[in-house]
């Protein structure tokens, strides 16, 4: 997990130095705190959904590769519902789909059952 926190938080510092923002400039565009960008950034916390989101608006840039990074890192079926949620708002089913290979990929390692699966499939409409 520390890698891909390390990964996603590379990411972010180097799309915001690309766009030249300060931590500040991009705290005060994205609502996230100072100091919790510069965590992020340098892998010290894990970012949640919501967080990756304001930062991708702020930095006004393709959420895609962030996301590829964060899907490696899901290890909840909430965690990876709200994800392929997500992906299906954004319209980008490819994404979604890798987020439903990695919830299957958890049924077969033992970790979600086949109900939750099944649960899946009415909460998805699927």
């Amino acid at each position: 997990m520390k890698d891909t926190n390390t990964k996603l938080g590379n990411c972010i510092r180097q799309k915001r130095l690309k766009k030249g923002f300060t931590l500040d400039q991009l705290s005060i565009r994205s609502g996230v705190n100072k100091g919790h960008i510069s965590d992020i950034e340098n892998g010290k916390v894990s970012m949640k959904l919501e967080t990756m989101d304001a930062l991708i608006n702020a930095l006004q840039t393709d959420y895609r590769n962030l996301y590829n990074i964060y899907l490696s890192k899901i290890g909840t079926v909430e965690s990876c519902r709200q994800f392929i949620f997500r992906c299906i708002e954004r319209n980008d089913h490819i994404i979604a789909k890798r987020g439903l290979h990695k919830l299957f990929f958890m049924s077969s390692k033992g970790r979600i059952t086949t109900n939750s699966v099944d649960e899946l499939v009415i909460f998805f409409d699927i």
